[in-house]
């Protein structure tokens, strides 16, 4: 499952914050600069989790260098921006990000969204987990020393794709500075930006005849076979069609899921509710607005909610969904999800005649 809470469960998200020269602001500023010695058994480093480029709206779903490697008894320090976690699971499967209710309603897994160390340092076995940010537009931090040499998987287990690994040399061994690890994160987010920017500028529409003489549109949203980062744009942003016409919004990420949300001055959406327990954390519940369609009757009047639900790899309610426009005028939408990110959209509809066949 991909960022599916993008506001967290409690608080709305902001915007991510803005790259500075490639790294997150928040990041450069609290990463050490001088080099520290580079066998020094107490050595932290600090790796990224997450960066997000405003100026192409661009989220980048890796950890900053994907690699990195200290001495036993050495710590990382993870400095995550946006909804990531950082969980270790030892070789054994991860937790389900989501678990049912006897309702028909699904939750957050505990174990995904609350912090989990079961001890104060890792030695190879166990899980542990940072939990989810209570605020995802503020950047948190979470530590773990390593005790026993060798080489650990984690992951955010929001994005399935966004993996990671932690090697562990025996104690006194020469390592990576942190200047050299940051200037490696450095060079991958610039590859990763490039790539997805270089895929979001071949994305268009499509349009194709339909019944009776209308036209069918297919708007795509993100972009297609890219692990690493995602595009939180409809292409076109604003489509103009005529009173009859449809569109298909498909959405062509490999794990991030969006919506087509049609509010028509409905109040916004919580993505997912917190419900209280009689003991221990409240229950974080999906809202079932948000997470499954709402389809009006068609051709669409332009005064009805209407939303897609949760659209995309893996969802229940498929990777696309169609809409019949019957009234002029211009229709704003957003994707849920991201809309703090600046994901939204226009349709504007003409009468029909007006555009040229």
């Amino acid at each position: 499952m991909s960022t599916l809470f993008r506001r967290g469960a409690t608080t709305a998200l902001a915007a991510a914050l803005a790259l500075g020269s490639l790294l997150p602001q928040a990041a450069v500023a609290q990463a050490p600069t001088p080099p520290v010695p580079s066998a020094d058994n107490s050595l932290t480093i600090d790796v990224i989790g997450g960066a997000f480029d405003p100026a192409s709206i661009t989220e980048v779903l890796e950890f900053l260098p994907k690699t990195v490697t200290i001495p036993a008894g050495g710590t990382v320090r993870w400095l995550v921006h946006g909804f990531h976690n950082v969980a270790l699971a030892s070789g054994q499967p991860y937790p389900e990000v989501f678990l049912p209710l006897p309702e028909g309603e699904i939750q957050v897994n505990p174990l995904v969204a609350h912090p989990v160390q079961p001890e104060p340092v890792y030695s190879g076995s166990g899980y542990f987990n940072s939990g989810l940010p209570a605020d995802p537009s503020q950047p948190f931090e979470w530590a773990l020393t390593f005790t026993q040499p060798g080489t650990y998987e984690y992951a955010c287990l929001i994005h399935p794709n966004m993996k990671a690994q932690v090697t562990v040399v025996p104690a006194g061994t020469a390592v990576p500075s942190q200047e050299e690890v940051t200037a490696q994160g450095q060079r991958e987010l610039a590859e990763y930006l490039a790539v997805a920017r270089e895929q979001a500028s071949q994305q268009q529409p499509s349009a194709q005849l339909a019944a009776g003489g209308a036209t069918l549109w297919t708007v795509p949203m993100d972009i297609p076979n890219n692990a690493n980062a995602a595009v939180h744009k409809y292409f076109p942003q604003h489509l103009t069609i005529e009173v009859g016409d449809t569109v298909r919004w498909v959405n062509q990420a490999l794990t991030e899921p969006h919506t087509v949300t049609f509010r028509v001055d409905a109040p916004r959406e919580r993505e997912f509710v917190p419900q209280p327990q009689a003991s221990g954390p409240p229950l974080v519940v999906g809202n079932p607005r948000v997470i499954d369609p709402v389809v009006p009757p068609q051709p669409w009047d332009g005064q009805t909610y209407a939303g897609s639900g949760m659209i995309g790899p893996g969802m229940p309610a498929g990777l696309e969904f169609q809409l019949a426009f019957g009234a002029p005028g211009t229709f704003p939408y957003v994707c849920v999800l991201h809309e703090d990110l600046g994901m939204s959209g226009f349709v504007t509809v003409v009468p029909r005649g007006t555009l040229p066949r």
